[in-house]
């Protein structure tokens, strides 16, 4: 089973995410796979019970630790090296001509949208709206006048100028009525992280653009936590009860079992 974990850097501030797969959820550790901040589409696949959206919500939570250093502009260069450099590493940043200190950028405040939400629940944002009012050419039309179309394109455009981080839960229940707006929201944002149950049960559309380049796409399998934690408890149970009736032999046999089991035999639940 995958668990994500978060560590921060008290210095930094940079937030290292990574899957990490066990047998057992208080056993060793089988593998490792770091969220991939080059990757402009990510999408966490699971069951019910998995545990996708609470993931999903973690790396919103921490978004600016993960991704601040990817998407911040670049100064400037005509050094072909470090160009050729950036390309290498996937790097797909603005460059500006002025100085990185100069820049005076700070991180943009990620968009979270559920796919299955009506439309007035997610496209009065805050942030958005704030974002809007504050550009010069919006003067006269303010975010809360707009119409819903026009704050859907507000809310595309924001991604685009911004390069906002884009989290989308249950993009797998987007309805026909919407494709077209969600199409354009993975083109416009330069980072996507949603959840699906399964990768083939997301619309065709909106799956073509998540899945076209692979060195841009990465997929994590969850697996259900469900029936998980009802074993790990229940074989507990049973050696302590078997202890307590004084049948020591098979305690012992229960937990050389459990022993092994949580040491890295992969068992899918």
């Amino acid at each position: 089973m995958k668990f994500l974990t978060t560590h921060r850097n008290k210095t930094t501030g940079k937030v290292n995410a990574q899957f990490r797969t066990k047998a057992f959820k208080f056993g060793d550790v089988l593998e490792s796979e770091r969220v991939r901040v080059i990757s402009r589409y990510m999408l966490i696949a699971g069951k019910l019970s998995s545990g996708k959206t609470r993931y999903l919500t973690k790396l919103y939570e921490n978004a600016e630790g993960i991704w601040r250093d990817q998407l911040r502009p670049f100064a400037h260069t005509n050094n072909g090296v470090v160009i050729a450099d950036r390309v290498a590493r996937g790097d797909d940043r603005p460059s500006y001509k002025m100085k990185r200190s100069e820049i005076g950028w700070t991180f943009p405040t990620p968009v979270f949208i559920l796919a299955n939400a009506t439309q007035s629940e997610w496209i009065d944002l805050v942030h958005v709206a704030a974002w809007w009012d504050a550009l010069d050419a919006n003067a006269e039309m303010p975010y809360k006048k707009l119409k819903a179309h026009e704050k859907r394109a507000a809310i595309v455009e924001y991604l685009r100028v911004t390069r906002a981080v884009l989290f989308i839960d249950d993009i797998d229940k987007v309805s026909a009525k919407k494709i077209q707006f969600f199409k354009e929201l993975l083109g416009a944002a330069s980072r996507v992280v949603m959840t699906a149950s399964t990768l083939n049960q997301i619309p065709q559309g909106l799956r073509m653009i998540i899945t076209q380049n692979e060195e841009s796409f990465q997929h994590v399998e969850l697996t259900t936590d469900a029936s998980f934690d009802a074993t790990h408890f229940i074989m507990l149970f049973m050696i302590a009860i078997s202890v307590m009736s004084g049948q020591w032999a098979l305690a012992a046999f229960g937990s050389a079992i459990y022993g092994f089991a949580n040491k890295g035999v992969k068992t899918k639940f």
